[in-house]
């Protein structure tokens, strides 16, 4: 009876999920409709108003279900070690994927624009190439978890800049290169602060910029609200 509840607590979380990537997908549509249809600035804020809203109680509600389902787990660890194995599985799957919070020692980089001339171009700006260069060094220093402006990396998560260069995409969100940009990574602080620390690696951001980075015990990165999903990678049956 407990599995069978857990199946359908986490079938309920899967359904909400669901419904909040067509909720994500809904605000985008709309923000590229309100570029060409015109809509007054009153009716687009009303718009999106409702929709941050909708989503911030969406979001509510799924870390209700989150939390119904980790007593679920709790539960199933504690009955019989098979049980408790695959709980652990699970949980690393989470922490691979991004879809639960995680905390740990490690370092905090801090990107601070000093002066940018932006009617020279982009050129003096830090990219998207600059960010995913730094992430693939963190990640080769056996970084365990990423954010970006607290936004979630994961594996399925692509950073590149705008075709303006106005903006840097970090998956479906935008930083701007004009803006303080932090870099969280948790691991072996030593090991991360020394790649940072390694002659070139930081030589890629602009002079216009200002980099701090340091060592901390305990760093919180948060969980990202986007769902991984498969429609073309299936598993092998052995």
């Amino acid at each position: 009876m407990k599995r069978f509840g857990s199946q359908i607590g986490v079938a309920f979380v899967c359904c909400i999920l669901g419904f909040m990537i067509a909720h994500q997908l809904k605000t985008i549509n709309f923000q590229n409709e309100k570029q060409s249809t015109g809509m007054e600035s009153t009716e687009i804020s009303e718009e999106v108003n409702s929709l941050s809203k909708e989503k911030s109680d969406l979001q509510k509600k799924v870390d209700e279900l989150q939390k119904q389902v980790k007593g679920y787990q709790n539960a199933a660890a504690n009955s019989n070690s098979m049980n408790k194995q695959i709980v652990d599985e699970l949980n690393l799957s989470n922490m691979l994927t991004g879809s639960v919070d995680v905390t740990g020692p490690g370092i905090i980089l801090v990107i601070t624009p000093q002066k940018i001339s932006t009617s020279t171009g982009t050129s003096e700006a830090i990219t998207g190439e600059d960010l995913l260069y730094l992430v693939n060094e963190l990640n080769f220093s056996q970084a365990e978890a990423i954010s970006i402006n607290d936004i979630r990396i994961s594996s399925m998560t692509g950073i590149r800049s705008s075709s303006g260069g106005s903006d840097i995409f970090v998956g479906d969100d935008r930083i701007s290169p004009y803006e303080k940009i932090t870099i969280k990574a948790i691991g072996d602080s030593k090991l991360l602060y020394s790649a940072l620390s390694y002659p070139g690696v930081l030589s890629s951001i602009p002079s216009s910029y200002k980099t701090d980075y340091d060592k901390h015990e305990s760093i919180k990165i948060s969980k990202s609200n986007k769902v991984i999903k498969f429609d073309y990678a299936k598993p092998v049956n052995k």
